[in-house]
């Protein structure tokens, strides 16, 4: 193995593993909200919080933490924000009350949140255009075996330590990764500029009240004040923020990426996709207990298929993409969204269990498939001054989409019409199959055989 080849195996271990550790307390927390409710003496529903907080936090710091990258270097902030994630840790084990907790989870979250666009923007600056899907399919793979361990793992482990265990293990593992993420992430080319304070905060204001109205309208409905007042706020941010980067020298988010089709193109399709994946996702719990009588407990089993489609497909989403381009991988992985939300449905409507499951599968392995190949895509119509931001703002894009999937799919199965919600996002999986075919492949694809490309399924680090 060459040097180059070992220390890009090498970059590629430290970012997914800094990505993994910050995301799989997330899923496990799920198990655990009925027991932070009852330690703490209130309703599931202010417990919701600790869930609710951080991805709201998520979706505000990410665009942030990827210029800082851009301008501070993307090993130094991904180094802090890996190490703060487990110092809050450690504090959210001491947390005497709810509302400590949710502040303590938030801010953890919000710098674990750090790990994830500079991981991106690193694999990029040390991966050529060629091994760059393959090196985004293993980073997606991470991404997506942190909920399949949430979910096998979460019940047991906070029945056997309790849900602060939960902290203290994330801690634990931070630690014991730090030396070795210190001594393989390579230092990145900074760009000699200022940091736009008042772009940060208005996009912080306007995504952040986005997402709260998307996330709240599921819980309170629509006509709820405070989503109503989000949901004016967030258009007003975010002309605000416009207005503001138009007269700024130096932006947070140049406006000229906005009328790049190579970048807009992937950020749209990848949004859209994540309506019907995460509103499929949401309604199947719901539609488990409700119409096929399954406990909580098996139920979070029965989901299983979703992060494991994910994370079986996105390795094969890189080998796709260097076959065939970015463009026909994101159609394919699309295609596959209309397919699951249609088996889905035909199971609801069957009482065909083993069908849902499937169409459960299918949920994760469309965007195990999309994924490498968009974020490839946009890699494409990137420089390295705006690498770190413009693969936050697809991740902050990528929030909303999920929590807007969430809203839709609440507001579409009212009264547990659940037929009409499928429906509803089989229309929308078959809007991000059209969105997908925009996206412009930035390389000429390898000339190899596509069955050749799935066989090597598994990434080569050599």
């Amino acid at each position: 193995m060459s040097a180059p080849a070992q220390g890009n195996r090498r970059v590629l271990i430290a970012t997914v593993l800094g990505v993994f550790v910050t995301s799989f307390p997330v899923v496990i927390l799920v198990a655990a909200l009925p027991d932070v409710a009852r330690d703490f003496d209130v309703g599931n529903s202010s417990a919701s919080w600790v869930l609710t907080a951080p991805m709201i936090a998520a979706a505000v710091f990410i665009p942030l933490f990827g210029r800082l990258g851009d301008l501070r270097g993307h090993r130094e902030v991904f180094l802090v924000g890996f190490v703060a994630a487990g110092v809050l840790a450690v504090l959210s084990t001491m947390a005497p009350n709810l509302g400590t907790l949710i502040v303590l989870r938030t801010a953890s979250q919000a710098a674990g949140t750090a790990t994830s666009p500079t991981a991106l923007a690193l694999l990029l600056a040390t991966h050529s255009a060629g091994d760059r899907p393959r090196a985004l399919g293993a980073w997606a793979f991470a991404g997506a075996s942190a909920p399949v361990i949430g979910l096998l793992a979460g019940g047991p482990f906070v029945d056997a330590v309790g849900w602060r265990g939960v902290f203290i293990l994330e801690a634990i593992v931070i630690a014991a990764a730090l030396p070795f993420t210190i001594r393989a992430l390579p230092s990145t080319e900074r760009q000699p500029a200022a940091f736009d304070v008042r772009g940060a905060v208005l996009l912080m204001l306007a995504s952040g009240a986005a997402v709260f109205a998307l996330d709240r309208s599921a819980h309170w409905g629509f006509a709820a004040p405070a989503v109503i007042a989000a949901a004016l706020l967030a258009p007003l941010f975010l002309w605000a923020f416009v207005r503001v980067e138009r007269t700024t020298a130096e932006p947070l988010f140049p406006l000229s990426l906005a009328r790049r089709r190579g970048f807009v193109a992937p950020l749209i399709a990848d949004t859209s996709l994540q309506l019907p994946c995460i509103g499929g996702f949401f309604l199947a719990p719901i539609v488990l207990h409700t119409v096929f009588d399954r406990s909580v407990v098996a139920s979070a089993y029965l989901l299983i298929p979703m992060p494991l489609g994910m994370a079986m497909l996105a390795m094969i989403g890189g080998r796709l993409t260097v076959a065939i381009g970015e463009r026909r991988t994101a159609v394919v992985g699309a295609a596959v969204m209309i397919g699951a939300i249609a088996l889905q449905g035909i199971g609801y409507a069957t009482d065909t269990l083993s069908l849902l499951v499937l169409g459960f599968f299918g949920l994760g392995a469309s965007i195990g498939i999309n994924q490498p190949a968009v974020a490839s895509a946009a890699a494409g119509a990137l420089d390295a001054a705006t690498t770190g931001v413009g693969m936050a703002v697809m991740r902050m894009m990528a929030q909303l989409g999920a929590a807007a999937g969430v809203s839709v799919a609440v507001a579409a199965s009212g009264g547990e019409r659940f037929g009409m919600a499928y429906v509803v996002l089989t229309v929308l999986a078959i809007i991000a199959t059209v969105a997908a075919g925009a996206v412009v492949t930035s390389r000429t694809p390898e000339p190899i055989d596509v069955a050749l490309g799935l066989a090597r399924s598994v990434p080569a680090f050599d």
